[in-house]
């Protein structure tokens, strides 16, 4: 079961614990926002709605029968108090981001703004009229170019790193293990080498890599279709090396997949998740003495395509696939540094 697919069982399922108000909120943005998206939605009504019944704003004993009139007369104040018992909660031995908090923000707004604009009671008219999100400030975090693309430059592969990276998963790596690890790396050797160097000859995110099927490969044209974010269907073109390993790991399965088939699989024949890919890149870029997650393989793309291509913005939107100019900017800004390091050492 790829991602997608995962998390539209879960919302299919989790939905019906909710009041009808948010299940209306989901049937109308179902096709519109990712199920990643959704589900995220999903648990930030959770725990809003579970925090009213806490907090005695609403006398239901359980989060599906609160009324649409409580989110309705909500103050200003209860609605501050609620964020702040995010800010001020802690998971796991940690404390909230300011960053998390502004996506439960955004997620209130998106369900305020259906209920008071979007949706449509039996009169042709919305839920209601009061909008008490328009009165709570998502504060965002002002950073520089060069703020962020510092950010960015922390612990990623410079020069020919990702290159040496890729030999030495593929011929060093096996030295370092046991003889019990080695057989199961083996196993799997193909197929991650496959992905690691997808990720560093594509560019593409980790949801993007984990929701790939077999049709979405173009071997002759060497492109790959995938699903950006906003359900954005985009194709984006990969190096030849990427497509070579590609097919070494088809080869090496036992079993030939289909169109429809996950393109990267477990033993059992299952789409690998997210989570499997992050750990296997943890696991790799831990053991080369550069840990990092595929977030990091991503910006060592976009940094090396930025100085290979002397900083063409449309290049690098189209193969990150940004939406707006000033997120490719980062990796201009950041290849220059880079550049100008190189530089330097000639003087040394």
């Amino acid at each position: 079961m790829n991602q997608k697919d995962y998390y539209r069982k879960k919302i299919n399922k989790d939905i019906k614990k909710f009041p009808t108000y948010i299940e209306d909120f989901f049937d109308t943005y179902y096709d519109i926002l990712s199920p990643l998206t959704l589900n995220r939605y999903l648990e930030s009504y959770k725990s809003f709605l579970s925090w009213l019944i806490v907090e005695s704003i609403s006398e239901a004993i359980d989060i599906k029968n609160i009324q649409l009139t409580t989110l309705e007369n909500l103050s200003k104040k209860e609605m501050e108090s609620y964020f702040k018992h995010l800010s001020r909660e802690e998971v796991n031995g940690k404390f909230r981001s300011h960053t998390t908090i502004n996506n439960y923000k955004a997620a209130l707004r998106s369900l305020y703004k259906f209920l008071t604009v979007t949706s449509e009671n039996e009169l042709g008219k919305p839920y209601f009229e009061r909008n008490v999100m328009l009165k709570i400030p998502i504060n965002r975090i002002k950073e520089t170019l060069s703020s962020r693309s510092k950010k960015i430059s922390e612990k990623i592969f410079i020069d020919s790193q990702d290159e040496d990276f890729l030999d030495y998963v593929e011929f060093k790596y096996e030295t370092t293990l046991t003889k019990h690890q080695k057989s199961f790396f083996l196993r799997n050797k193909k197929r991650d080498l496959a992905i690691l160097t997808l990720f560093l000859r594509s560019g593409i995110r980790v949801n993007e890599l984990a929701s790939l099927k077999m049709k979405d490969i173009d071997f002759i044209n060497t492109e790959i279709n995938v699903v950006r974010k906003g359900s954005k269907l985009d194709t984006v073109i990969v190096t030849e090396l990427a497509m070579i390993k590609i097919k070494d790991y088809l080869s090496s399965l036992p079993y030939k997949l289909v169109r429809e088939d996950p393109l990267f699989i477990t033993k059992n024949k299952t789409a690998i998740s997210i989570r499997a890919i992050q750990k296997l890149v943890m696991k790799y870029t831990d053991s080369y003495n550069i840990p990092m997650s595929p977030h990091k393989l991503r910006h060592s793309y976009g940094t090396k395509l930025a100085e290979k291509t002397n900083g063409n913005i449309p290049i690098i939107m189209t193969q990150m696939g940004h939406s707006n100019s000033d997120t490719s900017m980062l990796y201009i800004n950041e290849s220059k540094r880079l550049i100008k390091e190189s530089v330097e050492k000639l003087d040394n």
